[in-house]
């Protein structure tokens, strides 16, 4: 499957799809929020608003110093 950023239509999100045994870079889809800015009338450089991206994981899990698993919901935010 081709990426193609600046469409929706061949995203790989909602779809089957293998599960890597370790951290793969390439299963990353970027979706440019120009995209839908632009129908709008908004100018990237001419922003008529502020915000920040914030990241939700809800399955973090680890063991503790005592190897007892501990689970987690973590929320990320740029600093």
């Amino acid at each position: 499957m081709t990426h193609r950023p600046d469409t929706l239509e061949n995203a790989p999100l909602g779809r089957d799809s293998a599960y890597p045994e370790q951290y793969d870079a390439g299963l990353l889809y970027p979706i440019p929020r120009a995209a839908n800015r632009t129908p709008l009338g908004i100018e990237e450089d001419a922003l008529p608003f502020v915000g920040e991206d914030e990241w939700h994981a809800f399955e973090v899990s680890w063991l503790n110093s005592r190897g007892k698993p501990i689970v987690a919901v973590a929320r990320f935010r740029p600093i």
